[in-house]
């Protein structure tokens, strides 16, 4: 694995073509601003799968604080923008708060629209975020905590199919990528961790489709703001698996 620096950062992330788990630069992307301070401004339903990847304008990022996941850094969003389930089954409450009642459990992949934010940033299932009111497409008004949404929500197309397995990249509590995905509308979610688990140490992600001659791979980016380094993944599908090359 090999480091390099970069002088650019927050925008787009040049990936490099390779095999398996590299180090490379962060190119086309001006000089990494002070995250903590960055605001956004600007998951299908089950028979309705996507088919096209989601590429968001929102910056997407989480990486320790000082203390860190107390203090830790993490995207956070604005009225009106769209976001996506990152975890299957979600509970949306009727309360910012895990004693809320549970309206609807969101599958995978449901898109949701930001109405608001609701409270101030708390720890909850090993992360920091906060709670968001949200209106689930074709659905109800809730709460959901906002580790469980991402921007990134890519279809990944095999030969010979016309129907994506969906996969929607979070990060993990050790600030990593992990991704969830189902084979088909509403069917089984698999899950896994970007590896190793320890190259990955919080900063801006990003995640796209890419061809390949056994079909579509998925490619994550994660870029450290304070080395100005990046970590890349490729996993590729084998049958309902996401398997990482090496």
């Amino acid at each position: 694995m090999q480091s390099t620096s970069s002088s650019s950062a927050l925008g787009r992330v040049a990936i490099v073509l390779g095999i398996g788990l590299i180090s490379l630069a962060c190119a086309g992307m001006p000089e990494f601003p002070d995250l903590a301070a960055l605001g956004n401004d600007a998951a299908p339903d089950a028979e309705e799968p996507p088919t096209a990847s989601v590429q968001p304008e929102l910056a997407y990022f989480y990486f320790p604080g000082g203390a860190g996941v107390d203090n830790a850094n993490f995207s956070r969003w604005s009225v009106g923008d769209a976001l996506f389930v990152g975890v299957d089954d979600s509970n949306l409450r009727t309360a910012p708060s895990t004693k809320g009642d549970v309206i609807d459990k969101l599958r995978l992949g449901r898109e949701v629209e930001i109405l608001g934010e609701a409270g101030e940033p708390m720890v909850l299932t090993g992360r920091l975020n906060i709670w968001y009111r949200v209106r689930a497409k074709g659905g109800p008004e809730g709460y959901l905590y906002g580790s469980v949404l991402s921007p990134l929500r890519v279809p990944l197309f095999q030969p010979g199919s016309d129907t994506p397995q969906v996969a929607v990249v979070t990060f993990n509590q050790a600030f990593g990528p992990r991704v969830r995905w189902w084979h088909a509308p509403g069917g089984k979610v698999h899950e896994r961790d970007a590896e190793p688990v320890e190259a990955y140490t919080g900063g801006v992600m990003t995640a796209v489709a890419e061809p390949a001659a056994s079909g579509e791979q998925l490619v994550i980016s994660q870029c450290d703001p304070s080395s100005n380094q990046c970590v890349q993944a490729r996993m590729a599908l084998h049958g309902e698996e996401l398997v990482q090359l090496e």
